[in-house]
């Protein structure tokens, strides 16, 4: 079984998981997301791991970040030091084989409706997020943004935890 999710809906269900804390460990991310799943009898991607493999994934393939050289050091970052990363790319590929990040993709209107179930006007919609997190986002790297800013941005782009269920299917092994 193989799963899509675009890279605004990897960085929107990290802000819903994380309640708009930024500075939120990868691995008490990774915890939040096996607890939804766990609790709510879905899987983000293809199984109950996707979610925390496609991101550490992203940070040992993807980046050039100094100082990572084991799983316990992805497990000690912060996402803020991995939205920018994240939005640098279209959507991350996952299956039995492994997660892999895709920078450009022109979809069609099947494509769309098959891998994201979205129709051209959600994709849009989609993208218009994705540059407006890119915008507020450039900098939390490395400037604090508070998390009360964070949840009035998510509620000005209409990031909710709908995109939990969105981006999940049922688990098929509970």
């Amino acid at each position: 079984m193989a799963k899509s999710i675009l890279s605004v809906d990897m960085v929107s269900i990290g802000l819903v998981l994380g309640e708009g804390d930024i500075d939120i460990t990868l691995e008490e991310l990774y915890n939040r997301a096996m607890y939804y799943q766990t609790n709510e009898r879905r899987v983000i991607g293809a199984s109950n791991t996707d979610f925390s493999a496609a991101l550490t994934s992203l940070v040992f393939f993807n980046t050039q970040m100094d100082g990572i050289f084991d799983y316990n050091d992805v497990l000690q970052l912060k996402f803020r030091d991995i939205i920018c990363e994240t939005l640098n790319f279209e959507e991350v590929y996952m299956n039995d084989e492994g997660e892999n990040w895709i920078t450009s993709i022109n979809y069609d209107d099947e494509q769309l409706a098959r891998y994201f179930k979205l129709d051209r006007k959600g994709y849009t919609a989609k993208i218009e997020i994705k540059e407006a997190m890119s915008s507020f986002f450039r900098y939390c790297h490395n400037n604090p943004i508070d998390s009360g800013q964070i949840n009035d941005f998510m509620k000005q782009v209409g990031i909710t935890k709908q995109i939990l269920e969105e981006c999940s299917e049922d688990n098929p092994f509970c």
